[in-house]
C-alpha cells in the first residue's frame, strides 16, 4: 500500500492563513447532496417495471410506511385480488426487497466515498518545550498527513466500486423477479384450491340429490338396497373429499398471504375461485446463448464479478513490484539564540520510503488473483450453460403443459359432460345402472379436477418460463395433498 504523508510547518501568519484556507475548502465536500441514491434507486424500479410489470419503493421512514399500509388496504380490502394486484403488493411490502433496495444505497455511498479523498490528519508539534534559553519551545512543527495510500490503485479502486453498485442494482431487480415469482405461484395455488372446492361442491350437491332420491326410491322398493347403498357411499366419498378441499383452500389463501406480507392474512381480501380461460397461443422462449447471457440477471451479476476479479488482478501485479509507499514532505523550523538574540532557520526535507518485496508477498498475491479470476471465468461459463439448459427445460414443460390443458378443455371435459348427460337419460329411461351412472359422474367430476389441475400446470409453467428469461427459477411450487378422482388423494412432485 502506498502512502503520502506531507509535513508542513507553520512558521508565520501567511502559512496559518493557508491552512485555514484548506480546511474550509475540505469542510465544502461534507455538505454533499445524496441525490445519487435516489438516481440508482431510481434505476432499479424502471428495470424491475420493465421486468416485471411493476416499480419498487424503498420506504425511508415511517410516514411513507404508512402511506404504503394505505395502498395495501385499498388493494385488498373486502376485493378479489386477481395475480397482477397481487403482485403488486408483494413487491412493495416485501422486507427481502427494501433489504436489496438498502443495499443499492450501501453500495452507491461505497461508490462515492471510492472517488472522494479522505479527510487530511493534522498534527501539531512542540519540541524543546520550557528552554531556559528560547523560553517557550525550540521547534514548532504542524503536519498535516494526507493518505494517498491507494493513489497508484485508485482508478481501479473506483472500478471495482462501480461494479459493486451495479451488482447491488442487479441482485435487488432479481429479488423482485423471485418475490414475483413466488407470488404468482402462491396466487395460482390458491385459486386452483377454491377452483376445486367449487368442483366438489358442484358435486356434493348432485350427489345429495341422488341419494335423497335413492332413499325414497329405495322406501317404495323402486331400487334394490345395494343400489341404494352405491348412492350413499358416493355421496360420503364426496363429504370427505369436500372436507380436504376445504382445508387446502384456506391454507392456500393463508399462505398466499403470508407471501403479500398481510398483517391479517387471509381475513381481508379475497381470490377468484376459477383459474384464467388458456391463452389461445403461447409465446416460447429462445435459446439463443447470446441473447441468454444479455438478459439473465444472474449471469450479468457474474461478469460484474469477472470484471471485478479483473481489476484485484491489476492491483495484485502493481502491488507485486513496490507495496507500502510512502513520501514525506516536510518544513522544518528551528530556533536557536546566536549572541543574544533568537534566530530561526528553515529546512525542507523530504523522504521516500517503500517495502522491498524480498520475499515475494506480492507475487503470492497476484497468483492468488489468478486463481480467483479463472474460478470464476469457469463458474461463467458453467453458469451460462446451465441457464441455457434451464430456459430449454422450462421451455419443454410449458409446451406440454399447453398441450395438456388444451386437451382437457376442448375435448375431455366436453365429452365427459356429454357421456353423464347421456348416462344420465339413460338412467331415468330405465336402461343404464345406477352403478353406470355413478361412474359416469365420476369421471365427470374426474376430468373437471384434472382440467383444474392441467390449467394450473400451465400457469406455474408460465410463472417459472417469466423467471427463467431473467434469471434461475425456483421450481414448481405444488400444494401438498391434492385431491384427483373422488374418494382419493395423495402428493406429486412437478
Amino acid at each position: 500500500m502506498s502512502k503520502l504523508e506531507y509535513k508542513l510547518n507553520v512558521s508565520s501568519g501567511t502559512s496559518g492563513l493557508a491552512l485555514a484556507l484548506f480546511l474550509s475548502g475540505c469542510s465544502g465536500v461534507s455538505d454533499m447532496s445524496f441525490a445519487f441514491i435516489d438516481k440508482d434507486l431510481s434505476e432499479v424500479s424502471t428495470s424491475t417495471k420493465e421486468i416485471v410489470g411493476h416499480e419498487v419503493k424503498f420506504f425511508r421512514d415511517e410516514s411513507e410506511r404508512q402511506r404504503l399500509s394505505d395502498i395495501i388496504d385499498d388493494l385488498t380490502g373486502a376485493k378479489s385480488v386477481d395475480m397482477d394486484t397481487a403482485v403488486k403488493i408483494a413487491i412493495l411490502n416485501n422486507k427481502d426487497v427494501q433489504n436489496s433496495l438498502a443495499d443499492v444505497g450501501i453500495a452507491a455511498i461505497k461508490k462515492s466515498r471510492s472517488t472522494s479523498p479522505q479527510n487530511p490528519k493534522f498534527s501539531v508539534g512542540v519540541l524543546g518545550i520550557g528552554s531556559a534559553e528560547l523560553g517557550a519551545y525550540k521547534a514548532l512543527e504542524t503536519l498535516i498527513h494526507v493518505d494517498v495510500s491507494n493513489a497508484i490503485n485508485k482508478n481501479r479502486t473506483e472500478v471495482i466500486a462501480h461494479k459493486e453498485l451495479q451488482q447491488a442494482k442487479l441482485a435487488a431487480v432479481l429479488n423482485v423477479l423471485r418475490v414475483t415469482e413466488k407470488t404468482k405461484k402462491s396466487w395460482i395455488n390458491s385459486v386452483y384450491a377454491f377452483e376445486t372446492l367449487e368442483l366438489i361442491k358442484n358435486a356434493k350437491e348432485t350427489a345429495d340429490a341422488s341419494a335423497e332420491l335413492a332413499e325414497k326410491l329405495g322406501q317404495t322398493g323402486a331400487i334394490t338396497k345395494a343400489e341404494q347403498a352405491k348412492h350413499f357411499v358416493f355421496d360420503a366419498a364426496l363429504s370427505a373429499d369436500l372436507a380436504k378441499a376445504e382445508v387446502l383452500s384456506r391454507n392456500a389463501k393463508l399462505k398466499l398471504a403470508q407471501v403479500l406480507g398481510l398483517a391479517n392474512l387471509d381475513e381481508r381480501f379475497f381470490v377468484p375461485d376459477v383459474l384464467p380461460k388458456l391463452p389461445a397461443e403461447q409465446t416460447l422462449l429462445t435459446d439463443n446463448m447470446k441473447k441468454i447471457t444479455e438478459d439473465r440477471l444472474d449471469l450479468k451479476i457474474m461478469r460484474q464479478e469477472l470484471e471485478m476479479a479483473a481489476e484485484v488482478l491489476g492491483i495484485a501485479a502493481n502491488n507485486s513490484v513496490l507495496s507500502n509507499m510512502e513520501l514525506v514532505i516536510g518544513l522544518e523550523k528551528e530556533r536557536e539564540k546566536h549572541e543574544g538574540q533568537i534566530k530561526s532557520e528553515i529546512t525542507p526535507s523530504a523522504e521516500f520510503e517503500f517495502t522491498i518485496p524480498i520475499f515475494k508477498y506480492g507475487k503470492r498475491k497476484r497468483k492468488e488473483a489468478e486463481f480467483n479470476y479463472l474460478k470464476i471465468a469457469n463458474d461463467f461459463s458453467k453458469n451460462a450453460l446451465d441457464a441455457k439448459a434451464e430456459i430449454k427445460s422450462v421451455r419443454n414443460t410449458l409446451q406440454a403443459s399447453y398441450y395438456v390443458a388444451r386437451q382437457y378443455e376442448d375435448h375431455i371435459v366436453p365429452l365427459r359432460r356429454t357421456i353423464e348427460e347421456e348416462a344420465l337419460l339413460s338412467y331415468n329411461g330405465m336402461i343404464t345402472s345406477t352403478f353406470e351412472l355413478i361412474l359416469a359422474v365420476r369421471e365427470r367430476l374426474d376430468a373437471d379436477l384434472q382440467n383444474a389441475k392441467a390449467k394450473r400446470d400451465f400457469f406455474l409453467a408460465r410463472a417459472n418460463a417469466a423467471t427463467a428469461q431473467y434469471g434461475p427459477g425456483m421450481g414448481s411450487n405444488i400444494l401438498p395433498g391434492e385431491i384427483g378422482m373422488s374418494g382419493q388423494s395423495g402428493e406429486e412432485e412437478h
